[in-house]
Order: structure tokens, then C-alpha cells, then sequence
């Protein structure tokens, strides 16, 4: 029979508050995930400095390092559950003050420590929460902008406007006014004709191209390049060897067969052979019998 677990006293507000307070200063190994031997150790090391520290107080028990376990196991549960309830109630309808019960200031620590497993990760793609921002670019103020546009006009007013014109070389101005060659021309009218020619050409052979066509082009043989015979590959040969072995072997039996059904007809014409004689000499006994009576 297992023996029954020795029930240890409850921890009091104090203890509790004594052990999270012990935790976060080794809250960045305790709550590493990571789950290597080493990381074991080293968790293993923390707690066991966490039982020294908590059992020199005088104000409290001694607890053994399963027991700080334990005991912070549930606080971590707790505080989730309290998380989620007053998550829940915060989209809740229908009016009236929140029942969800309220995290004492232990359970915000732990709460910051685990604070991925309670609220989770943010979605970064999508979600259905409606963003609010406040570019500073877009938010303008009209008394700025009427007093800015009134020091405009007053300094438009009082200043006289002076336009100032530049002169622009002649060389730049004169490059798009070269004349235009006639050898440029001339070349430029052949290009037009034989583009005009080479379209004419493509629209009539495609006329006749169609127009010569029949359902039975479909039928068409293959092209040669496709008819080539493409190179065998080696399963290909395997089973050709293989129908090959086959064939040889079949015909060996047939070979069998053909020689055991000639040596049945020769064993037959054997038998009839034996009994025409074994008749024969029946019948001269016959006679001899019959002489001699």
C-alpha cells in the first residue's frame, strides 16, 4: 500500500509573498522554456537557493523546495484564472458591475513574469480590432493655419513682387531646330514600306494558310523529330530482358510438351501393335484346337 502524502500547513499572505518575491530575482531561469539538461540544472540550482534564502527567515516555516514548487505551481494557476475571468468580463454585455475577483499585488508580479501564457501573442497578420492612429502629419490647427495665411497676405502686401527673368544660350535653343536631311527621310519611308510589305505578307500567308485547311489535317502524321526513338532506360531494358527470358522459356515447354505427346502416340500405336499380335496367336490357338479335336 503507497503511503499517504504528509499534508504540510497552508502557506500564509506572507509566505506567499516572501516566495515571489524570492522568484523574481531568478525569474529569467525559472521561467526559461527551454528544457536541455543544463537548463534543468540550472532551475534546479535556483530553487534550491530559493529554500536556503525562504527558510532563513524566522518569521515563516520551513518548506522544502517540492513544497515552494507546489506552491508557486498554483499561484502561477490561479493568476491565469483570475486573468482570463476578468478578460471575459470585459466583453461581457448587459451592464452592472464586474464580478471577476481582482489580482492581489503577488499575483501582478506573477502576472508579469507569465505574462505570454496569460494574454498570449498578437497576431500579426490579421485580426478583426479596429486600429486608431493619430498621424501628427494630418492633425492641423486652424488658428495656425489663419494666422499663417494673414502674414502671408500682410507680407505681399507691404513687399513689392519682382519677377526675374534668365536668359537662356542660344546653343539650346537651337538643337531641336537642326533640319531634318533627306537622306533621313528617304531611309525612314523604306522602313515604313517594308514594315507595311512584311505585314501584308504575314496577313496573307495566314489567309492561305487557313483557308487550304481541312478536318482531316488533324490526322496528320507526326513529325519525325517527334517519331525519334528516345533512348531506353534501364528498367525498360530490365523488362525487356525479361520478356525475353520469358519467351525462351516458354518455348522450351512447348518444346517438352510436343515431345511427350509424340512419345504418347508412339506408346499407343505400341499397345495396338501388341494387341493385334496377342489376337493373332489367340486365333491360331483357336485353330490348332480346333484340328485336333
Amino acid at each position: 500500500m503507497a503511503l499517504k502524502r504528509e499534508r504540510g500547513s497552508n502557506f500564509t499572505r506572507v509566505e506567499s509573498d516572501t516566495l515571489i518575491q524570492l522568484v523574481l530575482k531568478y525569474k529569467n531561469v525559472l521561467e526559461n522554456k527551454k528544457s536541455d539538461a543544463a537548463t534543468w540544472a540550472e532551475k534546479e540550482q535556483c530553487w534550491q537557493k530559493i529554500e536556503t534564502s525562504f527558510n532563513s527567515i524566522s518569521s515563516v516555516r520551513f518548506r522544502s523546495v517540492k513544497a515552494l514548487k507546489i506552491k508557486y505551481d498554483g499561484i502561477k494557476r490561479d493568476t491565469r484564472k483570475k486573468s482570463a475571468a476578468i478578460r471575459a468580463e470585459t466583453y461581457r454585455t448587459g451592464g452592472g458591475p464586474s464580478t471577476a475577483p481582482m489580482l492581489t499585488p503577488s499575483e501582478e508580479k506573477v502576472k508579469e513574469m507569465i505574462l505570454l501564457s496569460v494574454v498570449g501573442m498578437d497576431s500579426v497578420f490579421d485580426s478583426d480590432k479596429i486600429t486608431e492612429t493619430e498621424s501628427p502629419q494630418l492633425m492641423t490647427n486652424p488658428n495656425i493655419i489663419d494666422e499663417n495665411s494673414r502674414n502671408f497676405t500682410e507680407f505681399h502686401q507691404s513687399e513689392p513682387v519682382v519677377f526675374e527673368t534668365i536668359e537662356m544660350p542660344d546653343e539650346t535653343l537651337l538643337i531641336h531646330e537642326e533640319p531634318i536631311s533627306n537622306a533621313s527621310c528617304e531611309n525612314e519611308q523604306k522602313i515604313r514600306k517594308l514594315s507595311k510589305n512584311n505585314s501584308d505578307d504575314a496577313d496573307v500567308e495566314s489567309a492561305t494558310k487557313w483557308s487550304q485547311w481541312k478536318p482531316s489535317s488533324l490526322r496528320a502524321k507526326k513529325h519525325p523529330a517527334l517519331c525519334k526513338q528516345k533512348p531506353k532506360r534501364p528498367f525498360e531494358r530490365v523488362a525487356e530482358s525479361k520478356l525475353e527470358i520469358a519467351g525462351i522459356q516458354k518455348q522450351i515447354l512447348e518444346e517438352e510438351l510436343e515431345n511427350k505427346r509424340k512419345q504418347w502416340l508412339f506408346e499407343e500405336e505400341e499397345r495396338q501393335h501388341k494387341q493385334t499380335m496377342w489376337a493373332l496367336e489367340r486365333q491360331l490357338l483357336q485353330n490348332k484346337i480346333d484340328k485336333i479335336v
